[in-house]
């Protein structure tokens, strides 16, 4: 039977048992008798259990099943195939429920038929009609007295409302079904009631349930019910990290939120779901997740703790630029909870995106929310407000290592990097423009397969003098220059991209005699400086005196990224503001100052962004001396 055809035969059943009232002469309600006292015996046990209503009815089924084969043609077997075609429907198995209701013919009016009634909804339902389902049940509201049956047809009547998303309407069934609970049932429908309720979105329970605050007693909800709807928003606070919800839902003004308020207090104190503007500050957001993600965001916090002179010492005036740094989680939701929160303290810019995700996650809620964001790694999408990219992808370095490795003339060159979805995209990077093939391509996790063997040239030949390009961190370029001192052969080539150029110096430089090291260059970043003498800018060369060290990639764009968000942010009076009006007048003069800013940078030769919200620059390479 297909599904049209089974809904007309439950709706062709449903006529056949006075579903509806018609207007002939009303017949009057009879019980449901045994015909014999025999019969009754066997029965009553089973009618005894189908009203216990806190067991197991699906263990009826073959008892049920035995009762209608031995007294097919007595009354109570047309009940007790009700209560089969319920168990059935409990075990998903809807057609026999069909036929089982379809067998049963005209029933007369009384408390059998309208159960049959309440079956046939729920087979409705069941099969995807719950509009249906609603109307085959209103006309029997009232009319149900039998305990058992009554809590199976508001049950249902809450579920078919549900289904045909007339969720107020369920909610008034389910305070109906409650107030109805006797003293003995009440904890047992208290629970199905809590369940039925996490199954309604928050977009109709949040106006609702402020509907009820608002109005009280007068909504003419219960007060259990408007706590059990107030404990579920609790818990969707919660887990949504929704401040803003949080702090109504603990609003003395507006009432107890019952046991769900015991997780609310900490979520409700925090700034999130705010929007303010305080002072002159900016808003740092890391990453983490893989160990060269975090070591890229621990590089971008130094850059940008370098930028603002962090730390000070105190009694600084006010009109420093103030840092709030928070980390993304490495989801969306603790991005977004962490955006949030930044936003509600009053940053006037974001500095984010250390990969594709984190950018992602970090574009699409400023865009949404108004809070001008630099990006420190292209986002899926360009920007097309508020954001603006300061990075690039690696995608052009390996362009200008693909032309490299052409002069070369290398032969099957190897890759190792630390890319994982972006593989493809290097690979094709490096082998597109120039004719270049690679060998092969390797992860910078790579393991040798036992001890005292190289990680990475266990691949070669014997033999074998290939050119190597390491495309991932700094350390994965010292480990790939190690591998090739100790295992490869004179006379090799390395080309490292900017990130993994950020070896030691010296190292490279004793490694030459055996290895030819070659890097790609961008901006003033000193690749070849040994000392802060060598550093060719005296800022970086502060930078080297401060950490003792080049400036990294990661830490060249965050520094960059915190001298343009500085300047943008000058213009901005000292005063703290949280009016909705001024919040975006004030990031509207920010995102114009970083649109607008002229500067010296670091990670590239130009001054500032350009009318695509991109900053431009020019790759090169560079051969690393050897000693």
């Amino acid at each position: 039977m297909n599904r049209r055809l089974g809904i007309a035969a439950v709706l062709f059943a449903a006529a056949a048992c006075g579903g509806g009232s018609g207007r002939g002469v009303v017949e009057a309600p009879e019980p449901t008798l045994a015909g014999s006292t025999k019969v009754e015996s066997a029965f009553a046990p089973l009618r005894a259990q189908w009203a216990q209503r806190d067991v197991d009815r699906v263990r009826l089924r073959s008892p049920l099943e035995r009762f209608v084969m031995a007294y097919p043609t007595d009354p109570t077997a047309r009940l007790a195939s009700i209560y089969l075609s319920f168990i059935y429907m409990e075990l998903g198995d809807l057609p026999r429920a069909s036929r089982l209701l379809g067998s049963l013919g005209s029933l007369k009016p009384g408390s059998t038929r309208d159960l049959g009634v309440v079956a046939q909804a729920r087979l409705l339902r069941l099969q995807g009609t719950p509009e249906l389902s609603l109307d085959t049940l209103r006309p029997l509201v009232g009319k149900i007295i039998e305990p058992a049956d009554h809590e199976i047809f508001l049950e249902e009547l809450a579920l078919a409302a549900i289904g045909s998303h007339l969720d107020y309407e369920a909610v008034a069934y389910m305070d109906a079904w409650l107030r109805g609970a006797g003293q003995d049932d009440r904890e047992r429908v208290r629970a199905k009631i809590v369940a039925t309720i996490e199954r309604l979105p928050r977009e109709v329970l949040e106006p609702l349930f402020r509907t009820m605050r608002a109005r009280g007693v007068q909504s003419g909800y219960s007060r259990e019910i408007q706590a059990m709807i107030g404990d579920r928003l609790g818990r969707v606070a919660v887990e949504q990290n929704d401040a803003a919800l949080a702090r109504w839902l603990l609003d003395p003004q507006a009432g107890s939120t019952g046991p769900a308020a015991e997780g609310l207090g900490e979520l409700a104190t925090s700034r999130r779901g705010l929007r303010a503007v305080y002072g002159r500050m900016i808003g740092l957001l890391l990453s983490s997740g893989t160990v060269a993600v975090r070591d890229r965001s621990a590089d971008v916090a130094r850059g940008v703790s370098f930028a603002l002179g962090l730390p000070r010492e105190p009694g600084k005036s006010k009109d420093e630029v103030r840092l709030v740094t928070r980390n993304d989680g490495g989801d969306v939701a603790h991005a977004e909870a962490a955006l949030e929160e930044m936003s509600g303290e009053g940053v006037g810019v974001v500095i984010a995106g250390v990969d594709a995700a984190s950018a992602d996650r970090a574009l699409s809620w400023c865009e949404s929310h108004g809070l001008p964001v630099i990006l420190l790694y292209p986002a899926a999408h360009p920007p097309t407000t508020r954001g603006l990219v300061l990075g690039d992808t690696r995608a052009a370095e390996l362009q200008v290592l693909s032309t490299w490795l052409a002069a070369q003339s290398a032969k099957d060159p190897a890759l190792v990097t630390d890319a994982e979805g972006d593989r493809a995209l290097e690979t094709a990077a490096l082998e597109s423009s120039e004719g270049v093939s690679l060998g092969f391509t390797v992860s910078c996790d790579t393991q040798p397969l036992r001890a005292g063997e190289a990680r990475f040239l266990s691949r070669t030949k014997q033999g074998e003098r290939p050119v190597w390009l390491a495309s991932g961190t700094g350390n994965c370029g010292r480990d790939l220059l190690t591998d090739l001192l100790l295992f490869g052969k004179n006379g090799s080539r390395l080309g490292l991209a900017l990130e993994a150029s950020a070896i030691d110096f010296g190292f490279a430089r004793a490694a030459g005699k055996k290895v030819k090291v070659t890097s790609v260059r961008a901006g003033k970043i000193p690749v070849l400086a040994d000392s802060p003498a060598d550093a060719g800018d005296a800022a970086i060369a502060e930078y080297m005196r401060v950490y003792r060290e080049r400036p990294p990639w990661w830490g060249a764009l965050g520094r960059d990224a915190a001298t343009i968000a500085k300047r943008a942010l000058a213009p901005l009076p000292l005063d703290d503001v949280n009016d909705a009006a001024m919040v975006t007048q004030r990031r509207a003069i920010v995102e114009a100052g970083l649109l607008a800013t002229q500067t010296d940078l670091w990670t590239t030769e130009a001054r500032g962004f350009d009318a695509k919200r991109v900053m431009k620059r020019t790759y090169g390479v560079v051969d690393w001396p050897s000693k």
